[in-house]
């Protein structure tokens, strides 16, 4: 064969070998790209889904430390904004929300944290009840106003309650809002363009040989596609050049090579002087990098660094020791505190400056019948102070938030609206130079007051006894000694001159004594039956009796007396009456009064003794048409202190008892004694005896 036709097969079987490769290459890369292309799918929707999930992890992650869940329980209980503010805060910029707040289980706002102050953020009508009742967390898009917003929505429950035995105590709403700039952000994080769609994409847009399109359907509560996120990403072949394969193998050995130089030098100049220093770290001992604080260079600086974060770590260790201790002190004191403020003998309440209620003791509680959570946040005033008290309570607490130490003797006002006198003492409360709020204390000073009126009452009884002793003392001394010195006058003087005066004389000196013997005796009967009702020897016996009949000796002897002064004498008592009560007792009463009548009443005038009725008494009155009372003496008729007794219209004389042991008398049927007088206008005498 000739040369050139071995030429021409070689050459046409080169070109042949070369088409075919070129064919076969083409092939190959058609393959290759395919699997490129769904490769790059794969990875670039598994990046976007990492990227997404890491997202929502975040969060979930931030949610999950249930050191917190026991704070928020206690914030909702307390409403502690400032722990509020120091955590939510903090969250809301570590993982970038747009809002984060916390609600009450029936949907009320509790305390929330926006993105930034400059932002236009507004915040869309979350309903509670969308919530996934079964689930911690809840994790949808909701749409408002043409924005997009995604939330987090987690129960609150105690830490100790994370497989939710118990009804949540809240819900803590975290709210990211899809607008550009977290678009934007989105798409440095991922790598794509990013579109959001409100409507499905038409399949234009889903193939499209020269970029990679992911799409993302967004939920709501119902599970409702919200909206679509477009990921787009402009596909880079791989190069179709064998040649530069050929360079890039080439270049591999070379960096190869270099890779094991640079190892080499690495460990040198880098491991080694590391090892020491992560040995000295981890040992906390400064011997493995002694050789490196004596040379010079980069390490000789971190060398330094780490003998200086050694000594510093040793010094902060001490502090935090320290510290620890001073914490335990603190911890320590504050049970301390707490046991005093709960076993203390006294009622306690805790107010803030605008005296609402932040905590009771167990004896304010039972003082008071309130429980803390019935009053907790409430006004002490709107239940406690009763409404006439309320400046005083005002003025109390307004001296206590300046700085005074306040004591006062008040009322009070249980829950059942029942009153209570109580000492109230207000001290300021005072936190880092700062005061917060006053403690009130209460001890109720109702035996101390009942003792204080029974020894007014005990007192004002001795005075009595004393003023009855005076008035016992002056009668013997004075009352009992006149009608017995005249007694003994007369009789010495009719023993003296019998035989020298003339009978007529005789007869009046014993008119005198007999006169004088009746009024000692009276006198004497009166001052007996009085003693023995202050001492309480005379027994109140009521019995059932007709009452015309009971008086009838007393009205009648009370006649016969008014008839030697020529007085009528009327008597108007229902012969059908019958009446409860100590006869004796009333027997006397009527006796004094008639007697008292007779004394005091002119020849011819008029006595009536009559006894009605009203509703539960009996009433017995008396009327005469003497001389009359001074109105100013009516009050001494009944005061024993107050001696009150004048002659008759006859010069007879009274003991001034009489009228004494009536009203007692009277008094221990349960009645009541009054007069109705002027000077020459007579008088009416009436008392009451109540009905059995």
């Amino acid at each position: 064969m000739k040369t050139h036709n071995k030429i021409t097969i070689l050459l046409s079987s080169i070109i042949t070998v070369l088409i075919l490769s070129l064919i076969g290459y083409q092939y190959i890369r058609n393959q290759e790209d395919k699997l490129y292309i769904k490769s790059k799918l794969a990875s670039d929707e598994n990046v976007i889904d990492k990227v997404m999930d890491f997202k929502d992890r975040t969060y979930i992650n931030s949610t999950e430390d249930n050191s917190t869940w026991n704070d928020m329980v206690r914030f909702i209980q307390t409403r502690d904004t400032l722990w509020a503010k120091e955590n939510l805060n903090s969250i809301v910029l570590t993982i970038d929300l747009s809002y984060m707040g916390i609600y009450d289980t029936s949907g009320n706002h509790l305390y929330s944290v926006s993105e930034t102050q400059s932002k236009d953020f507004k915040l869309p009508t979350i309903d509670l009840s969308d919530f996934n009742r079964e689930n911690r967390i809840s994790h949808r898009f909701i749409k408002n106003k043409g924005s997009l917003y995604e939330i987090f929505a987690t129960k609150i429950v105690p830490s100790a309650d994370i497989k939710l035995k118990t009804k949540p105590r809240g819900y803590l709403v975290s709210v990211k809002q899809w607008d550009d700039v977290y678009l934007k952000d989105l798409e440095g994080t991922t790598g794509f363009n990013i579109e959001l769609k409100y409507s499905k994409p038409d399949a234009e847009e889903e193939s499209n040989t020269n970029e990679v399109a992911i799409i993302r359907e967004l939920k709501d509560f119902q599970g409702n596609t919200l909206a679509f996120v477009l990921f787009k990403q402009a596909l880079q072949y791989q190069n179709q050049f064998k040649y530069l394969r050929l360079i890039t193998i080439a270049g591999v050995v070379v960096l190869a090579l270099l890779f094991i130089v640079f190892i080499y030098l690495m460990n040198r100049w880098i491991a080694n002087p590391l090892k020491d220093i992560t040995l000295s770290l981890s040992e906390n001992n400064l011997d493995p990098i002694e050789h490196l604080l004596k040379q010079k260079g980069s390490f000789t600086q971190i060398a330094n660094l780490i003998k200086s974060y050694t000594e510093q770590k040793k010094a902060l260790i001490s502090e935090i020791i320290e510290r620890k201790a001073i914490e335990n002190n603190i911890i320590k004191q504050k049970i301390l505190f707490e046991q005093l403020f709960k076993n203390a003998p006294i009622g306690i309440m805790m107010l803030d400056k605008n005296e609402c209620v932040l905590d009771i003791n167990p004896v304010f509680s039972k003082l008071f019948d309130f429980k803390l959570e019935d009053i907790h946040g409430r006004n002490m005033n709107d239940f406690l102070v009763p409404a006439n008290l309320i400046k005083e309570s005002h003025e109390l607490s307004n001296h206590t938030i300046i700085g005074d130490v306040v004591a006062k003797d008040t009322i009070r006002k249980r829950k059942d609206g029942s009153l209570i006198a109580v000492s109230v003492y207000g001290v300021p409360i005072d936190l880092d130079s700062e005061r917060i709020g006053i403690y009130g204390m209460y001890i109720d000073i109702t035996e101390r007051q009942k003792a204080a009126i029974q020894l007014e009452t005990y007192s004002q009884k001795l005075k009595e006894l004393n003023i009855t002793k005076d008035k016992f003392f002056s009668i013997i001394a004075h009352d009992l000694k006149s009608p017995f010195n005249s007694i003994t006058g007369f009789s010495e003087f009719l023993l003296d001159n019998y035989s020298d005066i003339e009978v007529s004389e005789i007869q009046t000196s014993l008119r005198f004594i007999q006169s004088s013997s009746k009024h000692a005796f009276n006198l004497l009967e009166n001052l007996l039956v009085w003693a023995r009702s202050q001492t309480q020897a005379i027994e109140y016996k009521p019995i059932q009796f007709n009452l015309k009949e009971g008086i009838y000796d007393t009205v009648l002897m009370a006649e016969n007396i008014a008839a030697k002064k020529q007085i009528h004498f009327d008597t108007v008592i229902d012969d059908k009456i019958s009446i409860t009560a100590d006869i004796n007792m009333l027997n006397t009463i009527v006796r004094n009064i008639l007697s008292n009548a007779t004394k005091f009443t002119p020849i011819n005038g008029q006595i009536n003794l009559s006894v009605s009725q009203d509703s539960d008494s009996w009433i017995f009155s008396i009327l005469d048409t003497g001389v009359g009372i001074d109105p100013k003496s009516i009050d001494k008729l009944f005061k024993i202190e107050s001696k009150f007794s004048t002659f008759g219209t006859e010069n007879e004389s009274g003991t001034g008892l009489g009228l004494i042991l009536c009203k007692e008398f009277v008094e221990k049927h349960g009645g009541k004694i009054w007069v109705e007088s002027a000077i020459d206008q007579g008088t009416i005498f009436r008392f009451s005896i109540p009905k059995a």
